[in-house]
């Protein structure tokens, strides 16, 4: 089978070797075999030759799907280039579609009735029909007419010869030319055929277009090329597919990930049917988009079976495929790509390591060989060794390929870059959220602004404020759409894809260009005194004036620093103290106003993912006192477990200053055991918070308390030794610098410049404060000095000695840069006298709680978690304070 250079061949040797095995079935036909199949290759040859079509000619293929249309593609591409298309085009999309691609003839589904023969009419191009002669025989299909044109002599194809043009799905309806040669396709099909292991015995029931790269290629010639039976479900019908699933016996279904969503949502109306499927089916495989993994579980649970993803693209066909068990897999990864061919690189086209996210390539002379009619689209997809997907992942440490969006579909939210797919998937962790897509819609100070259309479950109620809760749960501030709307369907292409830059016009939300009315007061309830000064505040911080009374901070281009900024003028204008999060509840002046005058406290304990029947998990804030760095960490827990950060900010109730570690480890203790009274405790941080549990720990087993899990995410002991020569600082910040775009080099080194005059003021108070003799205490002359809590910290660090700890740890060690010594960890195996388990990830002591190395921190340290979760049999459950 490897030698054959064309899929005629191919064919032919089935046809020599199977010849009664069934190569096309139909419901409720009788199946047509590969000899017969090939008879229909051979008589659709020699009268495309007496018509006067032959090799490298293009002809269009327009039909409503089946065994009949994979018949006449077969047919076409025994002599000719097949062209399939999508019978719902219209007239113009087909004029404009047979002008560019020089298409010399038009076979047509003779009853269909389609707008392609009116624009072939305009074209003059000539029309056969596509005759079903035997309508009990799956696929039996003659091509019929005359073009007028001078017969010509059939000739044998060769591997040069062109096989089909493809054209790409796109955000547009248009889409771009992706013609294939016979040397381009075959080792593509002989690829996926192996990646999917498919045998003759397979039997693949195909739900997907067979217009689309994924039910042609992946689909169709896949299973031929593989010599087993193929039968395709017209018109994306689930309930004809389940119909077949007794009469057929596929070993394989394969769709589109939209058309799995369906298959889920109607499986428990056709039980019996799935019963009898078991017996046979032996995977499901999907494509063209990711498969949420709440459905492909629920798939596999009830078909019994593994679901497979298969990632690619008309242009580089597979370039992954989850695995087949026993075959390693994880979920949200695609698979293990040939790692000779497919990459992660950076904007100039350099590879990048595991975990750092960057563009999907794959090598130039593995893709295709260009667009067509093209150029501009070729020199932004081609680079001198790379063929760019457009797609944004990474790969991890073991090779497996993870997805995080389309670059190129990239939201810009007033400067905050938002990837679509990310807040598609965080809705559809929603139990109730059946489907969901992200996108754009126009704002007048933002550029774009975010929106999010959901269908619920069926019979589920959703509504628009309950979800909103949900995603803050879910994502950083910024990414919460501003509209969400609960619809009945999603509105998709051809393929069954959302075209996200078409759906706010499809969903009706530009008639009215977009003006989002505030309900009048009254319908919101009175405007809280302070309301004015405090939108004043806002519009010095952020520097702008046109800051509505709803509009979201983090929208606006707030960012983490301006947020401190903003709570330090609050304090000095208002006399009011916030916690940072408060921004997660209280995004907008409208509401952190209504907080302001309600007098709500914040609470040292801060709830951010509070929900699960899990023992509770506590990280103590790092050195800055706020919490809000653990929210990307938050996400990627396991939904079961509950989560709370320990912030050092206050407000009415206590202190937020502490002369000393072993003080602010004493206070965070007493809030721990009121919110949980009982152990064992599950307790971390991240750097100073790792100590700072490290020191709770300690005082627990003290009181006789067990601590059950102790997590050190990069944690420092305060006498290990941290110095950095001017050498190795400046050639670790040259090749940062080297890397980067020309537009952002000058920003770094500003960036530089301004941390280290930062550095310089801290280093000044630090010293005067540690001149003082009294102690520094809540409220205490802090304020002269402009102290923070990182400041003051960081003076209690200085003189803070650690004791040995009687228990157990896990130590996640950060490859470190130049700037630490390899040895600053060392001094952990003398405190901890239990059993230190030690954990290397990569990247750097920042790095690690941003995307995407903090997925792979949070999914390594839930495994330790789970494993001493399961090993305390508790003899009660932990007494947590109700309302927290």
């Amino acid at each position: 089978m490897n030698s054959h250079q064309t899929f005629d061949k191919v064919l032919l040797h089935w046809a020599e070797q199977t010849p009664d095995a069934a190569a096309l079935a139909g419901a409720g036909q009788s199946d047509l075999s590969y000899f017969d199949l090939y008879e229909i290759l051979r008589e659709s040859r020699l009268m495309l030759a007496g018509n006067g079509i032959g090799r490298n000619d293009r002809v269009a293929l327009v039909h409503s799907g089946g065994a009949e249309m994979a018949a006449a593609a077969i047919g076409i591409s025994s002599l000719a280039a097949v062209a399939p298309f999508s019978p719902a085009m219209s007239a113009g999309e087909f004029y404009l579609h047979f002008q560019d691609k020089k298409i010399r003839a038009l076979a047509l589904e003779s009853a269909l009735p389609s707008a392609a023969r009116e624009a072939a009419v305009r074209l003059q191009i000539p029309v056969l029909d596509i005759v079903h002669d035997d309508p009990a025989i799956a696929g039996k299909i003659r091509l019929s007419g005359q073009t007028g044109l001078p017969p010509i002599q059939p000739e044998s194809l060769c591997e040069e010869d062109m096989f089909v043009i493809f054209t790409t799905s796109g955000t547009t309806s248009y889409g771009k030319t992706v013609p294939l040669s016979h040397r381009l396709m075959l080792p593509r099909i002989r690829s996926m055929a192996r990646m999917m292991d498919y045998r003759p015995t397979d039997r693949v029931l195909n739900i997907m277009p067979l217009f689309h790269t994924g039910g042609f290629s992946a689909g169709m010639m896949a299973t031929l090329y593989s010599g087993g039976t193929f039968s395709a479900i017209k018109n994306n019908d689930v309930d004809a597919l389940f119909r077949s699933l007794a009469t057929f016996r596929p070993t394989v279904i394969a769709g589109g990930y939209t058309v799995f969503h369906s298959i889920e949502r109607k499986a428990s109306e056709y039980v019996n049917e799935i019963t009898a499927a078991k017996a046979h089916l032996r995977m499901l495989r999907t494509g063209t988009g990711h498969l949420d993994q709440k459905i492909a579980r629920r798939l596999e649970s009830i078909f019994e079976t593994p679901v497979l993803e298969a990632y690619g693209s008309a242009e580089t066909s597979f370039m992954a495929c989850t695995g087949i068990p026993p075959a390693p897999r994880k979920d949200g990864s695609v698979g293990q790509p040939d790692r000779s061919r497919v990459f992660i690189v950076n904007s100039q086209g350099e590879p990048l390591p595991p975990l750092e996210k960057g563009e999907i390539a794959v090598t130039r002379q593995t893709a295709f060989d260009g667009y067509e009619n093209n150029p501009a689209a070729n020199r932004e997809a081609f680079s001198q060794n790379w063929y760019h997907t457009g797609d944004e992942g990474y790969l991890d440490e073991d090779g497996f390929l993870f997805i995080t969006g389309r670059i190129k579909e990239m939201i810009n939210r007033g400067g905050v870059k938002i990837i679509p797919t990310e807040v598609d998937q965080a809705a559809l962790r929603h139990e109730i959220v059946r489907e969901a897509a992200s996108f754009p819609l126009p704002h007048p100070t933002l550029g774009d602004d975010l929106a999010l259309a959901v269908v619920a479950e069926p019979g589920q109620s959703l509504s628009e404020d309950s979800l909103r809760d949900f995603l803050k749960t879910q994502l950083v501030p910024n990414k919460i759409p501003s509209r969400i709307l609960i619809v009945d369907a999603i509105p998709k292409g051809a393929t069954g894809k959302a075209q996200r830059h078409k759906l706010a016009d499809q969903l009706g939300l530009l008639t009215t260009k977009n003006k989002v009315e505030t309900p009048p007061a009254a319908a919101r309830g009175a405007l809280p005194a302070n309301t004015a000064l405090l939108q004043k505040i806002w519009q010095q911080i952020l520097g702008r004036d046109d800051i509505g009374l709803d509009d979201n901070f983090f929208a606006l281009g707030g960012d983490s620093l301006q947020a401190v900024d903003l709570f330090m003028q609050i304090e000095k204008e208002l006399g009011r103290r916030l916690p940072r999060d408060v921004l997660f509840q209280a995004g907008t002046v409208r509401e952190m106003a209504r907080l302001i005058e309600e007098g709500e406290a914040a609470d040292c304990i801060v709830p951010i993912q509070p929900k699960g029947t899990n023992p509770p998990l506590f990280f103590v804030h790092p050195i800055g006192g706020e919490v809000l760095g653990y929210r990307k960490f938050a996400r990627y827990l396991d939904a079961d477990q509950p989560f709370f950060g320990i912030q050092q900010y206050r407000s009415e109730r206590g202190h937020s200053r502490f002369s000393s570690l072993e003080e602010m480890a004493d206070y965070y203790l007493q809030e721990i055991r009121e919110f949980q009274p009982v152990g064992p405790y599950y307790l971390g941080g991240h750097s100073f918070g790792g100590l700072i549990a490290y020191i709770i720990a300690r005082k627990l087993a003290e009181k006789g308390e067990e601590t059950a899990f102790l997590a050190l995410l990069d944690t420092y002991l305060p006498n290990a030794r941290r110095h950095v020569s001017p050498t190795q600082w400046l050639h670790a910040h040259y090749r940062k610098w080297k890397a980067l775009p020309a537009s952002e080099k000058g920003r770094y080194i500003l960036t530089r410049v301004r941390n280290i005059a930062k550095g310089g003021v801290r280093k000044a108070k630090l010293i005067l404060l540690s001149r003082q003799t009294r102690k520094v205490g809540a409220d205490r002359g802090n304020h002269d000095l402009g102290i923070s809590n990182q400041d003051i910290n960081a003076l209690n660090l200085r003189s803070f000695r650690p004791e040995p700890y009687n228990g157990n740890a896990v130590l996640f060690r950060t490859e470190l840069p130049v700037s630490f010594d390899p040895a600053v960890h060392d001094e952990w195996q003398n405190l901890i006298l239990g059993d230190l388990e030690i954990c290397d990830i990569p990247g750097g002591h920042v790095e690690i709680m941003e995307e995407p190395i903090v997925q792979n921190l949070a999914v390594l340290l839930t495994e330790h978690l789970n494993r001493r979760q399961q090993e305390y049999v508790l003899t009660a459950t932990p007494q947590v304070r109700m309302g927290s």
